[in-house]
C-alpha cells in the first residue's frame, strides 16, 4: 500500500495555499487542510498512481511559491485552450 510522504503533504499544502490563500476572514488552506487523513484516503488508489502523485508533490514542496504560482497559471491556461501536444496535455493532467 502506497502512502504520501511528509514532503508530498507539504507540497499539497503549498499548492492549496495558492488556490485558497486565506484572508482576514478565512485561514489559509495549510492551516485547515486536514492532511492527517490523506493516507487513509489514498489507500484505495492504485499504488503506481500514488507513487507518481507523491513524486510530483515532493518536487512541488521544494519549489519556491512564485514558481508554483506560475505552474498553476500554466495549468489553468492549458485547460482554457484546446491545444494538443505533450506539454499542454501534461499541464491538464496536473491541473486535474
Amino acid at each position: 500500500m502506497a502512502t504520501l510522504s511528509n514532503q508530498a503533504i507539504k507540497g499539497i499544502k503549498k499548492i492549496g495555499d495558492i488556490y485558497l490563500p486565506g484572508d482576514s476572514e478565512f485561514p489559509p488552506y495549510s492551516e485547515v487542510a486536514g492532511t492527517f487523513k490523506l493516507n487513509d484516503m489514498v489507500q484505495y488508489a492504485p499504488d503506481d498512481d500514488i507513487k507518481s502523485l507523491s513524486t510530483v508533490l515532493t518536487i512541488f514542496s521544494f519549489l519556491p511559491m512564485f514558481v508554483l504560482r506560475w505552474i498553476v497559471k500554466l495549468m489553468t491556461n492549458a485547460n482554457e485552450r484546446a491545444n494538443d501536444g505533450l506539454i499542454p496535455s501534461m499541464l491538464r493532467m496536473l491541473d486535474l
